[in-house]
């Protein structure tokens, strides 16, 4: 069921809730750039076992951000909203790219709202991702500051960029301080650095570390199926001690 959160700056949130009676609850945050059908071919998986929530994060997909600037903590706040909103009182969060930066920073903020967490290819600093990736980024954030000027319709595409070469607001001890269950799942073929992904989880006290052989950055939409089992079964057999 498609829904619409208006937050206390007038940003539009659209998401889609699929309601479970008795059931655990989940949220899953998108990657920068992408929007909730990111997770369309894993929804059916997740639904057999959760109540579910996929969004658009603000300045995203059909959602807008009224804000002057974009930054985590603002989408952080627009999860605990969501959760309000649907008088939801603790959430498992399953982020992907970006959005486990956003579960990062909501797990630090709002530590009382979630039970588990399920990082996929997040990165705590822009050092994490290869070199490579970095120099693409910075091209593209300039290309579509130049367009801004030109066509204002890609406004909103310059905050969208500009995130990805924003560090998440948190220290590496900060990590030390979220306690619940945390699965750190990535490919070794991935844009974030293995060794950045194997600090994640060493700082992490109560982690599990999950290295994909031939995974890449996008192996959730290449094996849709395969990954939100192992996600599943994470948050029902490990996630709910």
């Amino acid at each position: 069921m498609e829904k619409v959160l208006i937050t206390d700056d007038g940003s539009r949130i659209i998401y889609d809730f699929y309601p479970r009676s008795n059931a655990q609850n989940l949220v899953l945050i998108h990657g920068n750039a992408s929007n909730r059908h990111y997770f369309d071919a894993q929804l059916a998986v997740y639904q057999r076992d959760f109540q579910v929530i996929a969004f658009d994060s603000r300045a995203h997909g059909q959602s807008n951000n009224t804000a002057k600037n974009l930054t985590f903590e603002q989408i952080a706040d627009d999860v605990a909203a969501l959760l309000s909103a649907e008088s939801i009182p603790k959430t498992a969060i399953m982020g992907f790219s970006d959005g486990a930066n956003v579960a990062l920073v909501f797990a630090k903020k709002y530590p009382n709202l979630i039970s588990s967490l399920v990082l996929n290819a997040g990165n705590l600093r822009t050092s994490g991702l290869l070199l490579w990736v970095r120099i693409v980024d910075e091209i593209m954030y300039w290309l579509t500051k130049i367009l801004s000027v030109i066509a204002p319709k890609f406004r909103r595409y310059v905050q969208i960029q500009k995130l990805l070469m924003q560090d998440i607001p948190l220290a590496w001890t900060d990590l030390r301080a979220i306690q619940v269950p945390t699965l750190v799942i990535s490919g070794n073929h991935d844009v974030v650095r293995l060794s950045h992904t194997r600090r994640i989880a060493a700082e992490l006290p109560n982690s599990e570390l999950k290295i994909i052989s031939g995974g890449h950055h996008s192996y959730g939409k290449t094996y849709p199926i395969l990954f939100a089992k192992k996600v599943v079964e994470f948050i029902k057999f490990r996630g709910s001690r």
